[in-house]
């Protein structure tokens, strides 16, 4: 029987056909289009890089050394600003200190020439004092000294230091009417204040209650010393 179905087979001129096997349906599967006519690509799996990474390590290091770079300029520029502002205050203290240790020697040169004065000393003597203490004067404005002037300014609590208060028919309240030892600056920073005798105005602008204070303030400070006389003379 199966002689002669091959026999059939081969007399019909057609060829059987082979099985197929597992592989070439695996392949043609594989290949199959979808309705669009494009071919299926396999899914893929595992992690996505970041956009913005940089493909090339190289380009990372580079961007990195960058950053750095950018990181120790600003560094060294905060570093060279902070020096120089700490310079410049250190520079400043010394200079401060130096002119108040010379302010008690332009005082005893001005104390010398007022002692020449008074004494009728020779001219000759007086001016050599005076050519000393403007030398003096001169050398210590080129580090920055000012002598304040008072006279006759109105009183500031800031570069002035009142001693005394005396009435004053001619100046109103607060007048500077006389220096009794100068003051200096050093740019905007007060070396010593002036000290001063400042106007406390006249007696009729002052208000009567002002005046009744004054006299029973000088009362009381005078009671004690009654007393104490008459204790003396029991």
């Amino acid at each position: 029987m199966k002689t002669s179905n091959n026999q059939h087979a081969s007399q019909d001129g057609k060829e059987p056909h082979p099985a197929k096997d597992d592989k070439s349906i695996s392949a043609h599967s594989h290949g199959k289009h979808d309705k669009h006519g494009t071919s299926a690509k396999p899914e893929q799996s595992g992690t996505v890089k970041p956009p913005d990474a940089p493909a090339n390590p190289l380009e990372a290091k580079l961007a990195d050394l960058e950053d750095r770079q950018l990181r120790l300029l600003a560094d060294f520029d905060n570093y060279r600003k902070r020096s120089l502002r700490e310079k410049e205050t250190t520079a400043r203290l010394v200079r401060e200190n130096m002119l108040m240790e010379l302010l008690p020697v332009i005082d005893s040169i001005e104390l010398g020439i007022n002692a020449a004065l008074s004494h009728k000393k020779d001219k000759a003597f007086v001016d050599g004092y005076r050519m000393v203490s403007d030398q003096l004067s001169a050398a210590l404005a080129k580090f920055g000294l000012q002598q304040q002037q008072a006279q006759g300014a109105q009183f500031d609590a800031n570069l002035h230091e009142a001693v005394q208060q005396v009435l004053s028919e001619e100046h109103p309240a607060g007048t500077v009417l006389a220096v009794i030892r100068k003051g200096y600056l050093s740019g905007d920073v007060v070396l010593r204040p002036a000290q001063v005798v400042v106007s406390s105005g006249s007696a009729a602008a002052k208000p009567a209650e002002q005046q009744a204070e004054d006299v029973s303030a000088e009362e009381s400070v005078e009671e004690p010393e009654d007393a104490a006389d008459d204790g003396i003379a029991e």
